[in-house]
């Protein structure tokens, strides 16, 4: 008996590592690291390209932040953002919050859907769009984790998948 392979899926995926560091800005860019070795798609300046001929989907999830001391009740999102239409695409997602310390501080947990999604359709792009991943935030709202934080942070994620258009 002969197997031969097949794609099961028509389409293809690259991942990328998300960071931050560095002094806390309003609406932070975040840090991309990793290569794009299965798409079309190209990363310069922790930010993507995206080109035209097919459709894209792109996922950001999983980063944690912390809040400036003192700070509460406000929701972080995180946001993929169309550098080239100057827009959010598609759907915010809510992220977790660190606390500064211990429970009793003023920094405390929230979870909701912490995942930024968005399609972007071939018809959408001319020949090709530029996005970031970003948090909206005000700088005096976040600030920066330190080494000593990421014993206990999970790296976020970015899903590029590139299908057929």
């Amino acid at each position: 008996m002969t197997y031969q392979a097949r794609p099961v899926a028509p389409f293809k995926v690259d991942f990328l590592r998300l960071g931050y560091s560095g002094t806390m800005v309003n609406n932070p860019i975040m840090e991309l690291s990793g290569s794009l070795n299965n798409t079309r798609a190209t990363l310069s300046n922790d930010q993507i390209t995206l080109y035209s001929g097919s459709h894209w989907r792109i996922e950001f999830s999983n980063q944690l932040i912390r809040n400036a001391s003192g700070v509460r009740d406000f929701l972080f999102k995180a946001q993929v953002y169309s550098v080239t239409d100057s827009q959010v695409l598609g759907t915010e997602g809510e992220l977790s919050v660190v606390p500064q310390s211990s429970p009793a501080d003023d920094g405390y947990l929230t979870r909701g859907r912490c995942t930024a999604c968005a399609l972007v359709l071939n018809s959408d792009i001319s020949t090709s769009k530029v996005i970031r991943l970003q948090i909206e935030g005000l700088a005096s709202r976040l600030t920066a984790l330190t080494s000593s934080d990421w014993t206990r942070v999970q790296y976020g994620i970015v899903k590029i998948m590139e299908l057929p258009a």
